[in-house]
């Protein structure tokens, strides 16, 4: 088991963080419009129906069944449903970042959140580009 968890070892983190990020988001719904995270004003227009979207329990269930799809691929040794849970989760994460790049570039509140989630999204596609592919 732990050889397949250092050979997949972004499947793996990507497969645990959205499982966890998914939890977060469901225990903690609509947690953006919450003041102790976004201070008044609130977010208005596009910038607060993006925030609600990626802070809805839906999305959240859907977070957490892509990262047990990859987390199933990691540990069964399936190249096709690792591949599966990474294009599942994705457009998720596409979702994140543009929220959150919308949020960090035209909300006035300071928030470093835009650039993590560029980043997590960048290291979705160089896995992606791998094709699953580890040998």
């Amino acid at each position: 088991m732990k050889s397949k968890l250092t050979k997949y070892y972004d499947y793996f983190c990507f497969g645990t963080i959205s499982v966890i990020a998914g939890i977060y988001i469901f225990r903690n719904d609509n947690y953006l419009a919450d003041p102790r995270v976004t201070p008044p004003p609130p977010p208005t227009g596009i910038e607060n129906t993006g925030s609600v979207f990626i802070t809805s329990s839906w999305f959240a269930v859907a977070l957490v069944i892509g990262g047990a799809i990859l987390l199933y691929g990691v540990l069964r040794d399936q190249r096709l449903i690792r591949n599966i849970g990474l294009a599942w989760i994705a457009p998720l994460y596409g979702a994140l970042a543009c929220v959150f790049t919308l949020r960090g570039l035209f909300d006035y509140h300071f928030n470093l959140t835009w650039i993590f989630s560029i980043l997590a999204l960048a290291w979705i596609f160089k896995v992606a580009s791998q094709g699953g592919r580890h040998d």
